[in-house]
């Protein structure tokens, strides 16, 4: 009689299965800004506004945010929205919007003027008809902080007649409100001796009679 023998060979498969996740969560925004009005003078026309930021985060673990201006950017009169735009890996997004609103307000405020001079009086010899004369120049500021231009009828280093003559400066600021300065310079002729002239004339003296 024989005997048979049979080997059964097992045979295990190991399947490894992944399973993409499916994300669909947006990313959640923090500190989105209100809504900015800043009011300027009628003579600016633009403004550096600042904001804190809004961010984000996401179930990912990373987002990538856009945006449309930056803190510290300089804003024209009018309205300008600001969007920041926050996307994770899987391009969810979320949008955070607020506006920016610079309006011009009335500027009834003359400028300021600094160091106006006090009237100048000059004497020169007799014979001369001219003189050159100087001094500082007084200067402005404005509310506005816009740029105060300035026209003079005169300047330090202009000659003088004998006479008075009347200085002014005018400031005027972007809205048209003016501040003026004026002085006068006054100019004398002088004798050329130092004593007049009746002063060496001859003098009689009377002796009494015995």
């Amino acid at each position: 009689m024989g005997l048979c023998q049979f080997h059964l060979h097992s045979i295990y498969h190991v399947i490894v299965i992944t399973i993409a996740s499916n994300d669909n969560s947006d990313p959640v925004i923090t500190g989105c800004p209100d809504d900015i009005s800043v009011a300027i003078p009628s003579g600016s026309t633009r403004v550096a506004i600042t904001w804190t930021e809004p961010t984000a985060t996401d179930n990912s673990g990373t987002v990538i945010s856009e945006s449309t201006r930056s803190p510290g950017d300089t804003f024209d009169v009018g309205t300008t929205v600001i969007t920041y735009t926050f996307t994770d890996g899987s391009g969810n997004f979320a949008i955070c919007s607020f506006s920016v609103t610079v309006a011009a307000i009335s500027d009834n405020i003359d400028p300021v003027i600094t160091g106006c001079p006090d009237d100048i009086s000059v004497a020169i010899p007799s014979g001369s008809t001219r003189v050159a004369i100087t001094w500082t120049e007084p200067t402005a500021t404005d509310n506005s902080d816009s740029v105060v231009m300035f026209t003079t009828t005169n300047s330090p280093g202009d000659t003088f007649s004998v006479g008075t003559t009347q200085v002014t400066y005018s400031f005027t600021d972007g809205s048209g409100n003016d501040a003026f300065c004026t002085f006068f310079v006054i100019v004398s002729g002088m004798s050329s001796s130092l004593f007049p002239r009746h002063l060496f004339s001859p003098i009689q003296i009377m002796f009494p009679t015995v």
